[in-house]
């Protein structure tokens, strides 16, 4: 193994320098941006939360032939392969959204 010989591999940094990869705090250098508090949800969540709440607003505006992946992504300020990525289709979007509409009035 690669680090058998050198030690245990938590003991490196992310430079591969001897020295804890944490910081005094236990908050790895990327773990923050700019001294900014993370949000509570992950970014992966919030991107699916953006392309969601565009779709919606897009699917009651716009006949569904008319809202393509690329308004909604243009809507969400995403680039189009994430809507994709996210729900597969845009049946499933639709699906998605219709659902949640059916939550909200229940």
């Amino acid at each position: 193994m690669l680090f058998e010989a050198a030690g245990n591999m938590n003991d490196y940094n992310l430079n591969g320098e001897k020295g804890s990869p944490l910081a005094e705090d236990g908050v790895t250098p990327r773990g923050r941006m700019n001294g900014k508090k993370e949000s509570p949800f992950s970014k992966g969540k919030m991107t699916r939360l953006k392309i969601l709440t565009a779709a919606r607003s897009l699917f009651v505006t716009v006949p569904f032939r008319a809202a393509g992946i690329r308004m909604i992504a243009q809507a969400a300020g995403i680039r189009h392969p994430l809507v994709l990525h996210y729900f597969g289709s845009k049946e499933a979007l639709f699906d998605e959204v219709v659902a949640l509409l059916e939550k909200e009035m229940l």
